[in-house]
């Protein structure tokens, strides 16, 4: 499926403001009346059909208890930044609105990314979800923090895979991942707090990289 960058310039904000029920096709979820080079996903329930393109210039700010749900081709590509902040009991939810979808790609952000308090669920990366690229959650020359993220239920190569960056990652968990959990690959950084259950690879898989590691737990490990 080809990708649409499903962002306008400001003067054209067609899009609502108020949290609701919404799906990509009407681009109610992505809220343009705040800052000229932010979109923001209201907390509510939001059905996505089709591939969204955050643009390098464009920050997508996520509230908490936004819950999106996509079609099984659907994906998302951050070539700008990406604020994900849920909260303790209002998640924000990254699901399939079928049995599986392709995941998260950023590349080359323009800031650092931040996913706070998240829910991944149902990606199936397989055959390669984007060219060259083998995470479910792919984190590609960005910097990135991730605190209080979960992965469940991941077909994918690796279920977060980090590349050519710097990144703190606190309080993960993975549970029910294919393939390896975390894939860190010439990038720095500390990896704190997190449990690992059912996974059909490595736990945490590095090359080339500077990652520090602390209070990890393991359980039902197969690795190759």
């Amino acid at each position: 499926m080809r990708s649409k960058p499903y962002f306008v310039a400001a003067k054209f904000r067609p899009f609502a403001k108020g949290a609701g029920n919404g799906s990509l096709k009407s681009r109610e979820f992505l809220d343009t009346s705040g800052l000229p080079d932010s979109v923001v996903t209201r907390q509510g329930n939001w059905i996505v059909h089709e591939t969204l393109v955050i643009p390098r210039s464009v920050t997508w700010r996520l509230e908490a208890g936004a819950k999106l749900r996509f079609g099984p081709d659907a994906r998302v590509i951050v070539r700008g930044r990406n604020l994900a902040e849920g909260e303790p009991g209002k998640p924000i939810i990254f699901a399939a609105s079928d049995k599986s979808w392709k995941g998260i790609q950023v590349i080359q952000g323009s800031a650092q990314s931040e996913f706070k308090h998240i829910e991944f669920l149902n990606i199936d990366g397989l055959p390669i979800s984007f060219p060259g690229l083998t995470g479910a959650v792919t984190v590609y020359e960005t910097p990135v923090l991730m605190n209080n993220v979960s992965f469940r239920d991941i077909n994918a190569e690796d279920a977060l895979n980090i590349i050519n960056g710097t990144f703190g990652v606190s309080d993960v968990s993975f549970n029910g991942v294919r393939s390896d959990a975390i894939d860190v690959d010439f990038s720095k950084g500390k990896i704190s707090g997190g449990y690992f259950e059912t996974v059909g690879g490595d736990g945490v898989d590095t090359s080339g990289s500077t990652v520090s590691l602390k209070s990890l737990e393991f359980n039902g490990i197969v690795s190759r």
